[in-house]
């Protein structure tokens, strides 16, 4: 599956060591198809380690582990790459705002 050369003879007995490759490869594949740089950004990130740590958090409100409805929403929604806003938006100036600051926006309101 991998298309990468098979484990060691000490490493063939483990699991892990055929996932890995398999793994690396599938990795690979989904990087090189993203289609912009913030699609590889938000991959990327959302493949590190302890990225999902948030979601295991107990909402505690007496010690200001609890979220409000709108802090979740805004915050799956940029884990899932969604738009947070479904109208376009005008500033001032009669200029279009670009939907990436749209989402910077309303995180910094939450």
């Amino acid at each position: 599956m991998s298309g990468a050369s098979k484990p060691t003879a000490k490493q063939s007995c483990i699991q892990k060591a055929w996932d890995g490759l398999a793994s690396a490869n599938q990795v690979t594949r989904i990087l090189s198809g993203t289609s912009s740089d913030t699609d590889k950004a938000r991959f990327l990130a959302a493949s590190s380690p302890h990225t999902g740590d948030w979601l295991h958090a107990p909402p505690i409100a007496s010690v200001g582990l609890r979220l409000s409805d709108e802090a979740v929403r805004v915050a799956v929604a940029h884990r899932w790459g969604a738009r947070l806003v479904n109208h376009p938006l005008v500033c001032v100036a009669k200029q279009s705002v670009h939907e990436d600051f749209m989402a910077w926006l309303v995180a910094e309101m939450v």
